[in-house]
């Protein structure tokens, strides 16, 4: 009926660009099995980071998209 409680996390990320533009994205898990049989859950989540300049040393434009 019950069990010892373990999580585990998993993560990757890329990035890379030049110098007027860079990116970054990651994704990951979380799995976790709780005290009670049955009671195990699984979450996942990831994020894109976008940086460019429009204009050089002048306009910036940074974007985030993340989800759980």
């Amino acid at each position: 009926l019950f069990c010892n409680a373990l999580s585990q996390n998993y993560s990757v990320g890329i990035s890379g660009g030049s110098d007027r533009f860079t990116y970054r994205t990651s994704l990951g898990a979380v799995l976790t099995r709780g005290t009670a049989k049955g009671n195990d859950k699984t979450s996942y989540n990831g994020s894109i980071n976008i940086s460019t300049w429009l204009h050089p040393t002048k306009v910036k434009l940074d974007g985030r998209l993340s989800g759980n």
